[in-house]
């Protein structure tokens, strides 16, 4: 019995499928369903316009609240944000999740 839509198969099988690529790229992290990174200065940005493209979604996770708007600006089109940020005050600069959503 499956409890997930066809999409979140198709993702899941992708992702199960790509181990090996994503364990060999620098900051791309495989976030369940779907591709993420945890360094924007890792990360290969046609890669990430390719996966939007594809699946429809890609996620940023630990992203200092201070490069939010470098990934506005280099993803410009997309439609649709979900952005979580820690309410935790810390020593550390802020950090965010934000998974980007292309449907």
């Amino acid at each position: 019995m499956t409890y997930c839509s066809k999409k979140q198969q198709r993702l899941q099988r992708r992702s199960d499928e790509a181990q090996t690529m994503v364990a060999a790229s620098p900051g791309l992290v495989q976030a369940g369903r779907f591709y993420s990174t945890d360094n924007l200065d890792l990360i290969d940005w046609t890669f990430v316009d390719e996966r939007l493209a594809k699946d429809g979604v890609f996620g940023f996770r630990t992203v200092p609240a201070m490069r939010i708007e470098d990934i506005r600006e280099r993803l410009g089109g997309t439609t649709r944000w979900t952005c979580k940020t820690s309410a935790k005050p810390r020593a550390a600069p802020q950090r965010s999740s934000m998974h980007l959503n292309s449907e």
